[in-house]
């Protein structure tokens, strides 16, 4: 079982103490501590600023602050840290005065209390978190029982209200008077209500009860409770009072049911997205599912796949691209669009921008694999390329030039054969300017004017005879342009 990760802040000045208490945590099977330590109050408060910490465990005893204060100011810093004492023998009372004020525990510094450190910590943060859910709760509810965290109610031997506090009237929404002498089945979901004798008595007969129930509020709404039950006897055996304290976990199932709507959405994208998914184990790389996007991009169906690897499957054209892929995310959970080529079944080449994260599914790391098949797009790109160097061979044959202008910032691309037209090379700026220094002087406001008037026309052809000087030595040529407007134009 993986160990769940604790980060520890020790606040002591005793290096035998620190070492006695690092070996002892280390021997611990249930959690990994990850000690840091401060051997003064004021570093100590320095790391919590910029470190995430979950238990502080503090010397009363340091060089820069001694006795109850020690505390006192470490817990004005960080009042929701679980804080544990380090007491000398001798220090219990004082030790005692800090829980008092709001430490969790503490331990006397002897080897009895290191071995026991691990779970004290444990205790420790889970009492942390109970007493700040216990302040959230009594923000919301303004009169509860002083020392009650939870909704408490007593009934007797029938089932009736005999006792409750203030938080269950909050928690069903009634009136004291509405409760009182009322049999708590009363206040079962109508779906629920009809078991209520079965379990009832079942709950007398085991002498304790713990179970999900579902309670019907004065507004009709019905929430989720865990009820935990005691039976209290008389010294004949016979049933004096039922004690229940109620747990509103509805919050709970609510976050259940949203987690469960969440796996359906996912399943749902899943299945129907037309990118390629797949899920695979990441240490045995055999394939755990994946989507028709998946099995349709390499041609296989669902049953040649699963319980195969991507390796016995021949899918990576380059083999030691899966190495890498791993590799990635072992050290950072994720891969993203990286471009790699696959063998399909029939040993076609396919291309694909693959993302992929690492994810938990039943305690084992799986990858959890996108690909965006990009075969096609890549086909054009080089039907592209070719045509291209088509076109720049027919242009250098033709002895045609051609440009590209655009028109929000002004700049201009030229291609080899319209630079020598031009007389210019890489280092001539093409810009507004840097053409209208190649227009004659006596052809500059007549080509202004027909951009202009071609602009606000919307006009899509551009063609236009025109005189230029030529840069590198002021020779006037004659050129004819001839395009689109966003396009290619040829002289």
């Amino acid at each position: 079982m993986e160990k769940t990760l604790t980060q520890v802040l020790l606040i002591e000045d005793n290096p035998a103490d620190i070492l006695l208490l690092r070996e002892a945590l280390e021997q611990d099977t249930l959690t990994s501590f990850q000690v840091t330590t401060a051997d003064r109050l004021k570093a100590g408060i320095k790391l919590l600023q910029g470190n995430d910490f979950d238990v502080i465990l503090l010397d009363l005893g340091l060089p820069d602050s001694q006795g109850l204060n020690t505390f006192i100011q470490l817990h004005k810093e960080s009042p929701d840290m679980p804080v544990i004492i380090l007491s000398g023998l001798m220090d219990d009372e004082l030790a005692f005065q800090a829980i008092q004020f709001g430490a969790q525990d503490y331990l006397v510094k002897r080897q009895e209390a290191w071995e026991t450190a691990a779970r004290t910590i444990r205790h420790a943060m889970e009492r942390q978190r109970s007493q700040i859910t216990l302040r959230e709760s009594e923000s919301r509810f303004r009169a509860l029982f002083e020392n009650s965290p939870v909704a408490y109610q007593a009934l007797d031997a029938h089932g009736v209200y005999v006792d409750f506090n203030t938080q269950l009237c909050e928690l069903l929404g009634y009136e004291p008077h509405d409760l009182m002498g009322q049999s708590f089945s009363e206040f079962w979901s109508p779906e629920t209500r009809p078991t209520f004798p079965r379990k009832f008595a079942r709950f007398k007969r085991d002498g304790k009860m713990e179970a999900d129930l579902q309670l019907l509020k004065k507004d009709g709404s019905v929430i989720e409770v865990l009820l935990e039950g005691k039976v209290q006897h008389h010294l004949n055996g016979q049933v004096l009072k039922i004690h229940c304290i109620l747990h509103d976990i509805t919050a709970r199932k609510t976050a259940e049911q949203a987690i469960r709507e969440s796996q359906e959405r996912f399943v749902t994208v899943f299945r129907s997205s037309p990118i390629g998914i797949s899920i695979t184990d990441l240490a045995e790389d055999t394939f755990v599912d994946m989507n028709d996007a998946f099995l349709k991009m390499f041609g296989y169906t669902r049953a040649q796949l699963l319980g195969h690897t991507t390796l016995e499957l021949n899918l990576w054209h380059d083999p030691e691209d899966r190495a890498r892929v791993v590799g990635m995310l072992r050290r950072q959970g994720m891969t993203s669009n990286l471009e790699l080529e696959f063998n399909t079944q029939s040993g076609e080449l396919r291309n694909a921008l693959v993302s992929s994260e690492l994810i938990d599914l039943d305690g084992k790391q799986h990858s959890l694999n996108m690909l965006n098949d990009i075969t096609e797009t890549r086909r054009a790109e080089e039907t592209l390329r070719a045509s291209n160097q088509s076109l720049r061979e027919a242009e250098k044959i033709a002895g045609l030039g051609s440009y590209v202008v655009d028109i929000s910032s002004g700049l201009w691309t030229s291609s080899s054969i319209l630079d020598q037209i031009f007389g210019i090379d890489e280092t001539y700026i093409r810009s507004v300017a840097g053409w209208d220094n190649l227009v004659h002087p006596e052809m500059r406001q007549p080509m202004a004017d027909y951009f202009a008037n071609a602009q606000l026309g919307q006009q899509s052809r551009f063609d236009k005879e025109y005189k230029i000087i030529r840069n590198n030595d002021g020779v006037e040529r004659w050129v004819h342009a001839d395009g689109e407007w966003r396009e290619f134009c040829h002289l």
